[in-house]
Formats: C-alpha cells, sequence, structure tokens
C-alpha cells in the first residue's frame, strides 16, 4: 500500500465539497462492503471490482433510521436529498409492518413484499442513479481535478423489473458493477478497523448533520447513525430449527464434539465481527466454550478440526430450510460460479476458512482454538 494513498483519502474526507452527506454514505458504504470480505469482490493488478447493489442495500440501511425519526435529521444543504420521496414512501410501507427489522429481512431474505415491489424498485433506480452521478463523480476532485477519478461505473446496465423477486441478489445481478483503483481497495481494507474517532465517517457525518439541524442533539444523531437493522438475539429462526433437531439427532458441542445437555447458539464469526445472524454462522456449542471464545476469530485449526461437525449442521438444517441456507451461503460466502451442489458446502467452508484466517493475519483479530 502506498502511503498516498492514505494521505489522499484524508484530503477527499477534509476537502472534497460537502453540499450533502452522499460522500460519507459512499465511502462508509465501500469500507462495509470490504470489510465483510464479499465473495462478489474481484481483484485486478489495478482494480477493485464490486457490485453497485452491494453499495445502494448499505444506503438504504443508512438513511432509513435517519428519516424515520421524529425529527428532522437534515442530509444536505440543498432542499432535499434527490432519493428523499423514495425512501419515504418506502418507510412508510414499513411503518405499521415491523419498520427497520422487517424491510432488512424482508430484502435480505425471499424478498420485498410483492405490495411494496414497485416503491421499492423506485427507491433502487433512483439510489443507483444517485449514486453514480453524484459522489461517484466528486469524490477525488479535491486532488485529482477531474470526474471519476475514484470510483468508476465498469457495468451500468439499465434496471428492468421483470418477475424477479428483489432481495439481495436483485441488487447484486440487476445494479451492475463500479470499481475502485487496487491502492484504495487495500487501504479501506486496511483501515476499515481502525475508522473510528474525530476523524470517523460516522462523526464527520454526525457534525455535518447537526450543523444543519436545529435542536437535535449530536448524540441523537450517532444513535440513528448507528442504528442496526439486525439485532444479535434475532437467532429465533436457528432456535427454531434446532429445538426440531433436538427431537432427531444428539445436539453436539460444534467445537469440541461433547454432548450437549444445554447449549448456547454461537457465531462461527462472532456478531460483533460481522453482523451476521444467517443459519450457516449460527451453530450450537457448550455454554462454557461460547463464553471462552467470545469475539475471537476460529483459527484454520479449530475449523478444520470442527468441519465434519459444522457440514453436519449445515446438511441438517438444509433438510429443514434448504432455500434459505443455500441463498445465505451464495451470498454471504460462494459467490459467482458455477458450483456443484455436491460441493457446494465444501466450497462453502473453504470460503469461511478464508474468511477467518483474513480476519486474523490481515485484520488483526484474536485467534481461537479450543484447548481442554
Amino acid at each position: 500500500m502506498k502511503s498516498e494513498t492514505f494521505k489522499d483519502i484524508l484530503s477527499i474526507l477534509e476537502r472534497d465539497s460537502k453540499s450533502s452527506s452522499y460522500k460519507f454514505a459512499l465511502i462508509r458504504a465501500t469500507i462495509d462492503v470490504i470489510q465483510e470480505q464479499s465473495p462478489f469482490i474481484t481483484l485486478t493488478k489495478s482494480k477493485a471490482h464490486m457490485p453497485l447493489g452491494l453499495i445502494i442495500q448499505k444506503w438504504i440501511f443508512y438513511y432509513y433510521p435517519l428519516f424515520s425519526f421524529n425529527q428532522k435529521i437534515v442530509q444536505t444543504s440543498n432542499k432535499k436529498l434527490a432519493f428523499q420521496d423514495q425512501i419515504l414512501a418506502v418507510i412508510n410501507y414499513y411503518h405499521l409492518k415491523g419498520g427497520l427489522s422487517k424491510c432488512y429481512n424482508d430484502l435480505n431474505g425471499r424478498g420485498i413484499e410483492p405490495t411494496a415491489t414497485n416503491i421499492f424498485f423506485d427507491l433502487i433506480r433512483k439510489l443507483k442513479q444517485t449514486i453514480i452521478k453524484q459522489p461517484m463523480r466528486y469524490i477525488g476532485g479535491s486532488i485529482k481535478n477531474t470526474h471519476y477519478s475514484i470510483y468508476q461505473a465498469e457495468e451500468n446496465p439499465k434496471l428492468i423489473l421483470g418477475k424477479a423477486s428483489i432481495n439481495k441478489t436483485f441488487l447484486i445481478q440487476q445494479c451492475g458493477i463500479i470499481s475502485i483503483p487496487i491502492d484504495y481497495y487495500n487501504a479501506f481494507d486496511f483501515i476499515g478497523m481502525f475508522i473510528t474517532g474525530t476523524k470517523s465517517i460516522t462523526n464527520l457525518w454526525t457534525n455535518y448533520s447537526h450543523q444543519l439541524s436545529d435542536n437535535i442533539e449530536k448524540s441523537i444523531i450517532i444513535s440513528q447513525l448507528h442504528q442496526e437493522p439486525v439485532d444479535e438475539r434475532e437467532t429465533s429462526k436457528s432456535k427454531n430449527i434446532f429445538k426440531l433437531l433436538e427431537k432427531e439427532i444428539t445436539i453436539n458441542c460444534v467445537w469440541t464434539g461433547a454432548k450437549c445437555n444445554e447449549y448456547d447458539l454461537d457465531h462461527l464469526i462472532p456478531f460483533s465481527v460481522w453482523k451476521n445472524n444467517n443459519l450457516w454462522n449460527v451453530l450450537p456449542a457448550k455454554p462454557s466454550v461460547n463464553n471462552a471464545k467470545k469475539d475471537k476469530i476460529p483459527c484454520k485449526t479449530a475449523l478444520l478440526k470442527a468441519k465434519a461437525r459444522i457440514l453436519k449442521y449445515w446438511r441438517h438444517i438444509a433438510a429443514v430450510d434448504e432455500e434459505r441456507l443455500v441463498n445465505e451461503l451464495f451470498i454471504d460466502l460462494i459467490g459467482p460460479g458455477s458450483i456443484q451442489k455436491e460441493e457446494y458446502f465444501e466450497f462453502a467452508f473453504s470460503k469461511l476458512v478464508q474468511n477467518c484466517e483474513h480476519l486474523i493475519s490481515f485484520r488483526g483479530y484474536e485467534a481461537w482454538s479450543y484447548e481442554k
């Protein structure tokens, strides 16, 4: 990584024009997607490519809490954001249906309800247009003196709704591909874990909103910006599945193999590292082992020792809800490419190991392995 790249990023945060919060949202979304090690990111010698749909998904859940709050948190020095009407329509639809969490679960699950398809499609289309024509165009202008100097649209297909369900897969497949220079990808991957403090994206975003919003304390804005659409306790689907499995199989600790009279549901990759409650990531463990593991990342040795049990549980879960498990593995671990059905779990497991090794070796998380 070139030190100049880090300096350029600081310059972009400090010096690029700020007529709206778009710049903060795009950089934050890029860092979040990179930090999650999406399997849909592809790297070449000079560029990192990623689906614009993943950025759009992040924007929806950044701005939803801001516009659903009962006080106005201003996001632009202009009259209103380009997609304000569209996101308000989505918020109004979900207001009595479960709000932010319901919207999040629909988009990341089987899809947006048919009665909300049109308003959600309008929001996606407007977000796509806004991101490409606004922050992608202008980010880097203060240091490069040219448009699209950092972000570029490599594929920009026309959005067509058709008969497909609107879910995360739709976003990935339909919204095109953007790229950033490989040095910026490496820098965002490295500094993402340090994005805190006075120069953090959320802090700058908070200060900007505070300057434009009358009588709203910074703490309230921060609270709204950090509101999560998913809760660590939202593992009800996994709990229900294992309640069913208790009647059919012996529940063993995923890490030790010991029979569990009582068990916790452990996140293979800790929730604090990756806010992911998907079925493949939530498996039973002895309470003492789960407590010892906490927020540590299982090392390659620990994963290989537990491989047979992890794959066994994935197969049992698939017997209950194969569609959801396969879709979640595809989105989180497998990504594009032709994988035979019989190789699906093996390939997903290899990606799990790869992601954990990355978290340990590159991002500095503490490794964990079970010791008697």
